[in-house]
């Protein structure tokens, strides 16, 4: 199989999922949120330092990332700054407990989905996902999911999650519809095993908070999601990291070879 038609293929199935995915999301009915606080963990002053110090090395390993990725494509550039701004996003939440501070939260994390999306597929698929109408189209949706979940949470007290979690989900569909055999060009498939897995356990920390509080305690919750977070975050940083390293030692390179090694992050830059 040729790898034009393994791309076709991957979005065939990558796309079936998805429409699989929005139809399981519209069959099983509104899903609402129960917020919470650091007051339902064992240590209030303790939950709220390890969730302060959770949300700033997030947004140390967004930013990071932010510098690393500075010759990017936009898609890399946006996902770094929407992990960035989810730090004090988060901090502002936890201080606040308020709605419109669970919207606030709520909003660069469903950026921070669908650039990451955008990334892999202009990477590994197809150039066009990082043009800007493209790009401009998926944060669009992504910021709809939250604004639906608000209107729901102020007229009717209890806001629609479903659009935020088709959001969330999204990119761990990658896995099964064998996206990651892709051949990439800034990063390696170990790599977005990686990312993924760190991903999928931050999404299954939160799911399962409460399980977790009696045997993590105040690391249960948000402050596990968020390092988990972190993780991925600054695995991606390095990587833009090495990526930049590399670009530049073939930039300076001299002849024939250096030019065709350049090419090669064209899906990249």
């Amino acid at each position: 199989m040729n790898a034009t038609l393994t791309k076709r293929c991957t979005v065939a199935l990558l796309s079936a999922m998805t429409l699989a995915l929005i139809v399981g999301l519209l069959a099983c009915g509104p899903i609402s949120e129960t917020r919470r606080g650091v007051d339902a963990l064992s240590d209030l002053g303790a939950a709220r330092a390890l969730q302060v110090l959770a949300a700033l090395n997030l947004f140390a390993a967004g930013l990071w990332g932010l510098l690393s990725a500075r010759r990017m494509a936009l898609p890399w550039q946006l996902l770094f700054a929407s992990l960035a701004l989810s730090g004090p996003a988060a901090i502002y939440d936890g201080a606040t407990s308020h709605d419109s501070s669970l919207l606030l939260a709520h909003v660069p994390g469903a950026w921070a989905c669908v650039m990451l999306m955008c990334a892999f597929l202009a990477e590994r698929i197809d150039e066009r996902w990082q043009r800007w109408p493209l790009v401009l189209g998926a944060l669009l949706l992504a910021t709809a999911s939250a604004v639906h979940w608000s209107v729901g949470q102020v007229t009717q007290g209890a806001g629609d999650l479903r659009g935020l979690l088709l959001v969330q989900l999204l990119p761990l569909l990658l896995i099964p519809a064998g996206a990651l055999r892709l051949e990439g060009h800034c990063t390696s498939r170990a790599d977005w095993r990686i990312v993924l897995t760190l991903y999928a356990l931050a999404l299954l920390a939160d799911a399962c908070h409460e399980r977790l509080a009696p045997w993590l305690g105040p690391w249960a919750g948000p402050t596990l999601k968020q390092a988990l977070l972190t993780a991925a975050a600054a695995w991606l940083a390095q990587r833009a990291g090495a990526w930049a390293a590399g670009r530049g030692a073939s930039a300076s390179a001299v002849g024939p070879s250096a030019r065709d090694a350049s090419t090669s992050w064209n899906t990249c830059a």
